[in-house]
């Protein structure tokens, strides 16, 4: 049992995207499930404020207005010393790191390796090509690769064997929380064009600016059905034959159901994901969204529509690269989730 409180600091708002705060919620979640207690600090639309209240996680608030050191001001309040803590989130450089690690206990979510030193505990990057990004100054402790994934319960409820249909007529389509680019609209406008006869899904994200013409748009189409942030989005992405997604963390939820997708990168932390996927057999990664149009895309879906074979494989590679995880006696997982080490989390402080 924990009998400690776990801090998490991680922003989700239209401008910063959700996926960093959608996988420490998962964190958060294995924390709760093994009798322990959570905040989270930061910055958060009201629908996620909502889902931290449903999960019993309580809230301290970080201000837009703030400067950076204004910002680990307030963490290092709201932390006590030596407390565990997690970090996640593009905007946190070295130096704030090294301050907090310095203060508590900390684990550290990266997906790139962009910075040329990281400070902390643990290392957390739960991506396929994570064991070859080069970390020249990082925490030793470093849990690396899909076996780390962090699936949220409703992900290790769902996952069960699938079957793949001679066509695939349920697809889904998610580009994250929100689809600041409106690839969802544009690839659905070309896929009903191009097959009327399939049922289309969009997932529309909780800061999606992008909904007015999406209802418009589902004016035009019969089929078309639009999901609005739904309470469970593990059931929405199984409902479907196919998923065509942005190469984010939901990349990594789909492998772990075995559903078969088609991914686009609409950031650049996206590409090495969708590109080692791809490697892998578990995904058709087509490359970045600014060098593709709609209709390529959307072509590339209808081919795989009527590929019954390539979508068993893909799916199948998916749940095996998952499969494992949760499976090492390193990390912490309450029922069948691996959402991270708390025991590390929990001896003594920062080495760095």
């Amino acid at each position: 049992m924990i009998d400690q409180r776990l801090y998490v600091r991680a922003d989700a708002q239209a401008e910063t995207g959700i996926g960093h705060f959608m996988r420490c919620l998962a964190l958060g979640q294995a924390w709760l499930d093994g009798g322990g207690t959570v905040t989270f600090i930061g910055r958060h639309d009201e629908s996620l404020r909502r889902a931290l209240e449903e999960e019993g996680v309580d809230r301290i608030e970080i201000g837009q207005a703030h400067t950076p050191e204004e910002d680990l001001r307030l963490t290092l309040k709201a932390v006590p010393a030596g407390a565990p803590v997690v970090l996640d989130g593009y905007s946190f450089d070295g130096s704030y790191q090294r301050e907090l690690a310095a203060h508590a206990t900390l684990l550290i979510i990266d997906d790139t390796g962009h910075l040329p030193a990281y400070w902390g505990r643990i290392l957390l990057n739960q991506n396929p090509a994570a064991e070859h990004v080069r970390y020249l100054h990082a925490p030793q402790n470093r849990l690396l690769g899909p076996r780390y994934a962090l699936l949220r319960r409703e992900f290790v409820s769902a996952r069960r064997p699938r079957t793949a249909p001679d066509k695939a007529r349920r697809i889904l389509l998610t580009f994250g929380g929100v689809d600041e680019q409106g690839c969802a609209g544009a690839i659905a406008d070309e896929l009903l064009a191009g097959s009327p006869d399939i049922d289309l899904r969009i997932l529309v994200g909780p800061v999606n600016a992008h909904r007015p013409d999406l209802e418009r748009l589902q004016e035009k189409y019969r089929k078309l059905e639009l999901v609005a942030a739904p309470r469970d989005i593990a059931a929405e992405l199984a409902w479907a034959d196919l998923v065509i997604s942005a190469a984010g963390s939901t990349a990594l939820e789909l492998a772990a159901l075995g559903v078969p997708a088609l991914l686009v990168a609409v950031a650049a932390n996206q590409q090495r994901t969708g590109r080692a996927l791809d490697a892998a057999g578990a995904a058709v990664y087509l490359g970045a969204w600014s060098g593709l149009t709609a209709g390529e895309v959307a072509a590339r879906g209808l081919d795989l529509v009527k590929d019954q074979t390539r979508r068993r494989d893909l799916g199948a590679k998916g749940h095996r690269l998952i499969d494992d995880a949760g499976r090492s006696d390193d990390v912490f997982r309450p029922e069948l989730t691996v959402l991270g080490n708390t025991r590390a989390l929990q001896v003594g402080r920062s080495d760095e």
